[in-house]
């Protein structure tokens, strides 16, 4: 039975932060005593409706309003939501909708009088964020359930994003659309067309829409301004938006998209020779094949894609992965599955559906859409070089394998409008053996009123393995659970078996008060090969409150929030395997800087690792109890400059090392000492040159002032010069340092890789693209015939594709 000692503690914080209001002082900024002297007077927009007139004029796009735009539907008198609550702004914002049947045409009208100030680079689309930008944000079918979100900085640079349903601005999605901007005197415009083809929606003539429009004014706060008020006391976002009507009678919106693609890779690397590194030249390399998109209507999408490019251009940055059991995540960056991949997500675990399982296809199909209340999405992909992310207790383990697998993907949602929907996921992978991995899951998402909302996932999955014991035997650990009372082991010999979850949580969110409490719970045989689920076998309960303090007038503070999180960690035995208690304070200063400090008053795990008997060459798993883990950790940030913006991070205290053997004193599985730190910096010199800097690193002691047990250092530095807003050039240059207790020579061994990642860019939209780059990496004496840092591999690629839409 799972033990609740732990609520007194909640309760008491609870009761101490419902007492009345602090009270801070009323001295303000310039620009809040300007909001504050017209407060008075100023009213806030009721719920409006902007009814978007058709026009047949030819519009052009360059940052000055033609005659045309006094057709247009006006949207203003904005308000400042925040730092503030729904008070006159600083300046004033103008808004202008209309559409001509084939597409969406927005202006956008900022007035400044202190244009000097202004913060815009001309910089890669979907980095605009530390700008000054406006947008539109909308919800076709107004259920709340998911949004497109259309941005622009003063340059007319854009960033699409989709809205979640939990809140979650999803910065994968691009979209073809246009935009312009211009900066004059005492304002800055930007006019924009969107297709409409490049959008869903509601398959009907007449078109009513939730909608927003928001504008980041980066001064003395981070002002959002905003054309509709928001209630701090209401977490529904489009629960507080006007609307947007257009007549779409007779309007075309079916189309269809080709993708094709040509890329050339040439490489040179060095190889293992009886020993040696000798260099294996490769010869040039082509590939081709295209993605196909058929739109049947405004709301379903057909994507077919042969041999599709599923290459990344950027590398994924470097992890810490010393002290770490569990398989490392990385982001999902192919075009194929990143339009409509908010369809696929879970509401409990938004990686239950992880594409990134899905390697090297050959070809892969792919249909989403909505009819009335009905969403659903569904990916079928044949792949090579199938991978496996397989996980247990106290660990996870990440296999690529030389197998073929079939890969299917459905997701279903069925809305009640306001948030509330039901889902269906069902997932399977079967290889030419018929071995392989089904899942099915039920889930839910249910608000009631303007602050409470219930979610919950319940879904069962069942795993038959293929048989191959020299695979199993030159790369699997021998890992064992047990499961519906039967014991298995993590060999893939043909075992098969079954496993289940349930998760379930219940949240307010409001103006000051919020509290989360949540359940989730895997069996030890869950396994779902087609999502990134690192752990199981556990049953979990955690409590989170906060209570926020605002600060509206003060010369320092915007609000300062105080919270704790509590979470109690049984396996399927009963035993506790994880407890802890985090406080923390986080606070949000004036010239829009952060602090957050946290500690970890309690933390005590139960932990096994795997231990190795010398004497006898072999090697068994075994458990401990860990207690007493404490550390505390500090986290600043700051966009107070225009040229110049960074933070750091700094955790220090009590770790486990995961890693250790109790048979060796120097690498001890035991409580030991550590820090960790990371150090960002972005240098913006002229407008169209960016400098970022990042500097992460770990490491672990037997004691305070003893030996080093493991120690990792990651720095990486991205410098990107945007020469027009086509054509980029990009250097990334990162480097590993890492160092470790080696046993096996009884001191400490030292790894150093180095990457070096050029790229020459020309982009029409985010489709149509040219690339020319390159890949260097390297490492510190690679081999016995290479000494110091060694080159050991360089690619030279280039890249073209291009939309043609019909």
């Amino acid at each position: 039975m799972i033990k609740i000692r732990f609520l007194p503690a909640v309760l008491i914080f609870t009761y101490s932060i419902l007492k009345p209001d602090f009270v801070f002082s009323q001295s303000s900024s310039s620009d809040e005593k300007t909001m504050s002297n017209a407060a008075d007077s100023f009213a806030p927009n009721p719920v409006l409706t902007l009814e978007a007139p058709t026009i047949s004029d030819l519009v052009v796009l360059d940052g000055v309003l033609e005659p045309v735009w006094q057709k247009a539907a006006k949207g203003y008198n904005f308000s400042v939501v925040s730092p503030a609550e729904n008070v006159k702004p600083p300046v004033e914002t103008e808004c202008y909708i209309m559409n001509d049947r084939l597409n969406l045409y927005v202006a956008f009208v900022c007035y400044d009088s202190d244009i000097a100030s202004l913060r815009a680079a001309m910089t890669e689309r979907d980095n605009i964020f530390q700008d000054d930008f406006i947008g539109i944000i909308f919800d076709p079918y107004g259920d709340h359930q998911s949004g497109y979100e259309f941005f622009v900085n003063p340059f007319g640079i854009q960033a699409d994003l989709l809205r979640e349903t939990n809140g979650n601005e999803n910065t994968s999605y691009d979209a073809v659309w246009y935009s312009e901007g211009k900066i004059h005197e005492d304002r800055w415009i930007v006019e924009a067309r969107i297709p409409f083809k490049s959008l869903r929606f509601p398959d009907r003539p007449n078109q009513k829409w939730l909608v927003h429009i928001l504008r980041i004014y980066p001064r003395q706060s981070r002002y959002q301004i905003s054309w509709m008020p928001f209630s701090r006391n209401n977490s529904s976002f489009f629960g507080q938006a006007g609307y947007l009507t257009m007549d779409l009678q007779n309007a075309s919106h079916s189309g269809i998209e080709f993708l094709p693609y040509v890329i050339g890779v040439g490489s040179h690397d060095l190889v293992d020779k009886n020993g040696l590194g000798r260099w294996r030249a490769t010869q040039w390399d082509w590939d081709a094949g295209f993605n196909l998109k058929y739109s049947i209507s405004s709301a379903v999408t057909l994507d077919f894609a042969l041999n599709p490019d599923f290459s990344q251009i950027e590398a994924d940055a470097g992890q810490i992965s010393v002290n770490n059991t569990f398989a490392l995540y990385y982001t999902e960056k192919r075009p194929f599955f990143l339009e409509g991949n908010d369809i696929f997500k879970l509401t409990r675990f938004s990686n239950y559906i992880y594409t990134r399982t899905v390697n090297n296809p050959l070809a892969a199909a792919k249909i989403t859409g909505k009819s009335d209340n009905l969403t659903f999405g569904f990916i079928s992909a044949y792949d090579e070089n199938t991978p496996y992310i397989m996980p247990y207790e106290y660990r996870s383990i990440r296999l690529n394998t030389d197998r073929n697998s079939l890969n299917n993907i459905l997701r279903m949602k069925y809305s009640f409008g306001d948030q509330r929907f039901i889902g269906l996921a069902a997932t399977s992978r079967i290889l030419r053996d018929e071995s392989g991995n089904g899942t099915l899951a039920l889930d839910a998402n249910w608000r009631f009123d303007k602050n409470y909302v219930w979610t919950a996932a319940a879904g069962y999955t069942y795993t038959r393995e293929f048989d191959d014991p020299v695979f199993s035997r030159d790369v699997m650990d021998s890992l064992s659970f047990t499961s519906s009372g039967k014991r298995f082991n993590s060999y893939f010999d043909g075992e098969s078996f079954g496993g289940w979850m349930l998760s379930s949580s219940f949240e307010r969110s409001a103006r000051r008060w919020s509290f989360s409490a949540s359940y989730d719970d895997l069996s030890p045989g869950f396994r779902n090969d087609a999502g990134y689920m690192v752990g199981n076998n556990y049953r979990r309960i955690g409590l989170w409150s906060r209570y926020t303090f605002y600060t509206d007038g003060s010369p320092v503070f915007n609000r300062i929030t105080p919270q704790v999180n509590v979470s109690r960690k049984y396996n399927y035995s009963g035993r506790l395997n994880d407890f802890w208690i985090n406080p923390a304070l986080s606070i949000q200063l004036k010239k829009q800087t952060g602090v957050y400090i946290a500690a970890m008053v309690v933390n005590n795990e139960y932990f096994k690792v795997k231990h190795y008997n010398s004497a006898a060459d072999s090697s068994y798993y075994k458990g401990k109890q860990f207690n007493a883990m404490r550390r505390i950790w500090i986290n600043v940030w700051s966009e107070a400059f225009r040229k110049f913006s960074g933070g750091f991070f700094v955790q220090a205290g009590k770790y486990m090392n995961r890693r250790g053997n109790e048979n060796e004193p120097r690498n001890p599985f035991a409580v030991v000492e550590g820090l960790e730190y990371e150090i960002w910096a972005t240098i913006k010199p002229i407008t169209s040159l960016a400098n970022e800097t990042g500097f992460v690193s770990f490491n672990l002691w037997t004691h305070y002032g003893g030996p080093r047990i493991v120690g990792q250092n990651i720095i990486r530095n991205t410098t990107a010069y945007q020469m027009t807003k086509r054509l980029s050039f990009r250097l990334i240059g990162e480097m590993i340092f890492t160092e470790q207790y080696d046993a096996d020579i009884g001191k400490m061994s030292h790894d150093v890789n180095f990457s070096v990642d050029p790229l020459v860019s020309y982009k029409i939209n985010p489709f149509t693209v040219f690339y020319i780059g390159a890949h260097i990496g390297g490492a510190k004496d690679p081999y016995f015939n290479r000494e110091g840092m060694q080159m050991t591999n360089h690619t030279l690629f280039a890249k073209f594709q291009y939309l043609m839409q019909m």
